[in-house]
């Protein structure tokens, strides 16, 4: 039927960047893969297939970074009150942990080589980084 459109596919909103405000877009090359922030959302997306993604929406707040762990299995993301969510990369998200890390927004966060500990940075009263175990079930 003329003038008929049919949806092919549906793109994942884009990266929303502040002028003079950092921001993070980071990879995973064995997964062959991408993760950024929109708003309260994180969007990890196929970098052979831009319409396969998957996108998180938990945090209550808004989102400033997000980074894969090197085995690819967990993510974990920061938001602009300090909290920090640890949370499985694949099929329904399963939340492993959250904690208030800093005072204030969390501008970057990386993990160690074994998966085991993360560090996150950013703004606070006093505190600017902490480091901690990624299984802890204390809130630091």
């Amino acid at each position: 039927m003329p003038g008929t459109l049919n949806l092919e596919g549906v793109f994942a909103a884009s990266p929303d960047p502040v002028r003079g405000e950092p921001f993070q877009i980071s990879g995973h090359a064995a997964a062959n893969k991408f993760i950024y922030v929109n708003g309260r959302s994180v969007i990890i997306r196929d970098l052979d297939d831009p319409l396969q993604c998957q996108v998180y929406t938990e945090h209550q707040y808004k989102c400033t970074v997000a980074r894969m762990s090197p085995n690819g299995e967990w993510v974990a993301s920061g938001d602009c009150e300090g909290n920090v969510r640890v949370w499985g990369a694949k099929g329904e998200f399963p939340l492993k942990q959250e904690l208030k890390a800093l005072s204030a927004p969390i501008h970057d966060v990386a993990w160690s080589f074994d998966n085991q500990r993360i560090v996150c940075a950013g703004e606070g009263r006093g505190t600017l980084m902490k480091a901690f175990p990624r299984d802890s079930s204390s809130n630091l």
